[in-house]
């Protein structure tokens, strides 16, 4: 026994040299080590090594105060938000938003070692000078926040007043939802509609957009009527490949301002989120779900399951290469010498090109929703709201509040019951959707026949 401990002592990994594990659900090696927040993620085991040492490599320069190149809000937080900062993409493009338009220009050339509570306050002072809302001042000060809570961690801010500065109360929120007879008319306006399952399964599952558009179609399950909410739909913003960080003036050393225009642009995704590229123009991906617990299955209401039979029958004539349930709609050609026919005077003729089988982008679904919401007469709320109408609906139908979180996906809901086994039927789910169909009362007549274009 004695030789067995002695050489799993030998075997053991020396102080700081971090944890090195393989994620098979993943199929990638993965290195970690806590103190820093550093983890990094790989393909092979000698990659995720050498990736492991260049992170503690600048994280041990983070520690070190070099009175040549000292550590300023600005610096600081590039680093912040390029090597420690773990957000998804949305998250970052929103981040770095608020990062170059006001901390940087409120603060951005104060030490950390010199920070004080009037520098934090300067955030919120200059982004109310400049004419921002107070919601993206409220969102600059707790970015700021975080980042100045890592900068404590790593020895580099003698002083974070951050948690002694009062903060700026959130805008009091009040929800838009439909009502029955709303909800009612868009399902009539948009029966005949190639894409009218779509805003039906919207209101009829609570599902967010992004989850909604990401859904394929071996993800429905007729056989038990269940839809299983695995993936989300996002466009990716473009990135800096050149570097990191800009150099002076919000440039970055490319010369160029924005990440799209950069040569050696990348999408702004971390690695170690599990994601598939369909679009790569237009930075459309399939991202896990908001939560570890918005992946969940949803029954299917009666009305809903019949509209996606006919959809998946009628995707089954289409291109598909993803095999999502909803494809975008026929795009127009942008007509040939940039808009103009060949005598250059008059427009050209922009044709309906045959449907492609790409990704529905997000703001393309927004326009959609709208002009769906005109035809029906109702009032123009957000394309979210189709969720919230769903989840209002079902606390008016009587249903209790945790088979409306189990269904919606709040955060709320406990990680077991995604993997709860005792009620595999889903029971409780089906009778509160079904009821939800109830109230909206909609017979899903046949389909009228397709106009000729």
């Amino acid at each position: 026994m004695a030789e067995v401990d002695e050489a799993v002592k030998k075997a053991r990994r020396t102080a700081g040299a971090g944890t090195q594990f393989f994620d098979e659900k993943r199929n990638l090696w993965v290195m970690e080590y806590k103190p820093d927040r550093i983890r990094v993620t790989a393909r092979t085991q000698s990659r995720v090594e050498q990736k492991f040492r260049d992170a503690r490599s600048n994280a041990g320069l983070a520690k070190i105060r070099v009175v040549s190149n000292p550590w300023t809000v600005k610096r600081w937080m590039w680093h912040w938000f390029d090597t420690i900062n773990r957000s998804k993409p949305r998250t970052r493009a929103g981040y770095k938003s608020k990062i170059s338009t006001i901390i940087i220009p409120a603060i951005g050339h104060v030490l950390l070692t010199d920070f004080t509570a009037e520098h934090a306050q300067a955030i919120v002072h200059y982004a109310i000078r400049t004419g921002r809302s107070a919601t993206s001042a409220r969102q600059a000060q707790a970015i700021f926040a975080s980042a100045a809570l890592s900068a404590e961690t790593h020895k580099l801010m003698p002083f974070n007043p951050m948690p002694l500065i009062k903060k700026i109360p959130a805008r009091a929120y009040k929800p838009v939802a439909l009502s029955v007879d709303d909800a009612f008319r868009v399902f009539d306006v948009t029966r005949n509609d190639r894409l009218g399952s779509r805003w039906a399964a919207g209101l009829l599952t609570a599902a967010r957009q992004g989850e909604i558009l990401g859904l394929e179609i071996e993800r429905a399950d007729f056989g038990s009527g269940l839809i299983h909410l695995e993936w989300a739909l996002q466009a990716v913003p473009w990135a800096h490949g050149c570097s990191p960080d800009p150099i002076h003036g919000g440039m970055y050393p490319c010369g160029k301002v924005r990440g799209g225009s950069c040569p050696e642009r990348r999408r702004d995704v971390k690695e170690e989120y599990e994601h598939r590229v369909l679009d790569v123009d237009s930075g459309l991906m399939l991202l896990r779900p908001k939560t570890r617990g918005s992946a969940r299955t949803v029954p299917m209401e009666a009305t809903l399951r019949a509209w996606l039979e006919e959809r998946v029958d009628e995707a089954a004539t289409e291109p598909n290469p993803f095999g999502l349930m909803w494809t975008s709609e026929r795009k127009r050609n942008r007509g040939g010498n940039n808009g103009r026919s060949a005598d250059s005077l008059t427009p050209s003729v922009r044709t309906l090109l045959p449907l492609d089988g790409s990704p529905i982008d997000p703001s393309a679904d927004n326009r959609a929703w709208h002009a769906v919401l005109e035809r029906a007469g109702g009032p123009q709320v957000r394309v979210h709201d189709s969720r919230v109408t769903a989840v209002t609906l079902m606390r008016r139908a009587g249903i209790p509040l945790e088979i409306i979180r189990s269904i919606a996906g709040h955060a709320t809901v406990e990680m077991s019951l995604k993997y709860d086994a005792g009620d595999a039927t889903f029971a409780a789910e089906r009778d509160a959707l079904s009821r939800l169909g109830a109230s909206i009362n909609f017979e899903l007549r046949p389909k009228e026949s397709d106009p000729v274009n």
